[in-house]
C-alpha cells in the first residue's frame, strides 16, 4: 500500500497548454500521475510528459478511445499498489484544493467505500448555493450513475468488475461502467461540496436557445452521434437483459433528450460562445 493511496488518471486527446501546467500541479503536490495518450503523434506533448518525473506515460500508438484508455490507467495503478485513482477530462479544471478536498475525503470515509465502485466529486452545492451548514462537506449520497471526469475510483472493485468496457469508445463508457457496478452490487457515491472545479472554461459548447430557456451543447459529427445513439442502444439493451428496468429508462431518456438536442443545434445557430 503507497503512503498516498490515490493517484490521478487521464485520457489524452490534442489536449491544450493548460494540460501539461497541471500535470506539473499535481507531481508538485506529491501525486502520482497515470498518462494515456490517444494522439501520440503530437510529439510536444509526449516529449514533455516522458520528462516529467512523477508521470507514467502509455499509448497504443493511434485513438483506441477512452474504454481501454480508463482500463489502462486504472489497471497500472492499482498494480502499482494503489487503492484508488481520481480520473479527470483532460479539459476539467481543478487546484490544489481540490485535491486536498479529495485526499480529506478518502481519508475520512475510505473504509466506508468497501462496497462502492467509485465516488464522482463535483460542485452541485457550491454552484447551487446551497448552505453546508447543516452537513459534513465529506458526506456522500448514492446515485446511479455518474460521468468519469471528477470520479475517485476505488481499484479492488473496478478489478472485481472486471475493469471498464473495452467495447465501448468514447459515447456510454461511464454509463456502461455503472451498469456493470449495479450488476455486480458495487454502490456508486457522489460527494457534492468539491471545491476548484471548472467543467465548462476549456469546452467546445456554445449557448443555444429553445424558447426562453438557454442551454450549452455542441454539434458533433455523423460518426460521433452514430456513435452516441448505438452505445445508448447497448446500454438499453443489456439494462432490460439484466433487470436494471431503471437504469433502461434513464438510458432511453438520455437517446431521446441526445438525439433532440443534435438535431436542433443542426437547424438553429447558437446564441454565442
Amino acid at each position: 500500500m503507497r503512503a498516498n493511496p490515490i493517484a490521478i488518471g487521464f485520457i489524452i486527446y490534442n489536449p491544450t497548454v493548460h494540460f501539461i501546467a497541471r500535470i506539473n500541479l499535481l507531481v508538485g503536490l506529491g501525486f502520482k500521475v497515470y498518462v494515456f495518450d490517444n494522439s501520440p503523434s503530437l510529439d510536444a506533448t509526449r516529449n514533455q510528459l516522458l520528462e516529467i518525473t512523477g508521470v507514467e506515460y502509455s499509448t497504443f500508438g493511434k485513438n483506441v478511445g477512452l474504454g481501454i484508455g480508463i482500463t489502462a490507467v486504472c489497471s497500472q495503478a492499482y498494480y502499482d499498489g494503489y487503492s484508488a485513482l481520481m480520473f479527470f477530462d483532460q479539459d476539467t479544471g481543478f487546484s490544489a484544493e481540490t485535491l486536498s478536498f479529495v485526499n480529506g475525503f478518502y481519508k475520512l470515509q475510505h473504509k466506508k467505500l468497501s462496497g462502492y465502485s467509485m465516488v464522482n466529486f463535483n460542485s452541485k452545492y457550491i454552484v447551487e448555493s446551497i448552505d453546508s451548514a447543516n452537513y459534513d462537506n465529506y458526506d456522500f449520497v448514492d446515485v446511479e450513475l455518474a460521468i468519469n471526469s471528477g470520479s475517485l475510483y476505488i481499484l479492488n472493485a473496478v478489478k472485481d468488475i472486471g475493469w471498464h468496457d473495452l467495447s465501448y469508445f468514447v459515447d456510454g463508457v461511464d454509463y456502461k461502467f455503472c451498469l456493470d457496478s449495479a450488476k455486480k452490487r458495487y454502490k456508486i457515491a457522489s460527494c457534492r461540496h468539491t471545491p476548484g472545479f471548472d467543467h465548462v472554461t476549456e469546452q467546445d459548447d456554445l449557448v443555444y436557445r429553445f424558447f426562453h430557456k438557454k442551454f450549452l451543447a455542441r454539434k458533433y459529427n455523423a460518426k460521433r452521434v452514430r456513435d452516441g445513439i448505438l452505445s445508448n442502444f447497448r446500454l438499453i439493451s443489456d439494462s432490460l437483459i439484466n433487470g436494471e428496468f431503471r437504469l433502461a429508462s434513464k438510458f432511453l431518456r438520455f437517446l431521446f433528450i441526445n438525439t433532440l438536442v443534435q438535431s436542433y443545434v443542426r437547424v438553429v445557430g447558437p446564441v454565442c460562445k
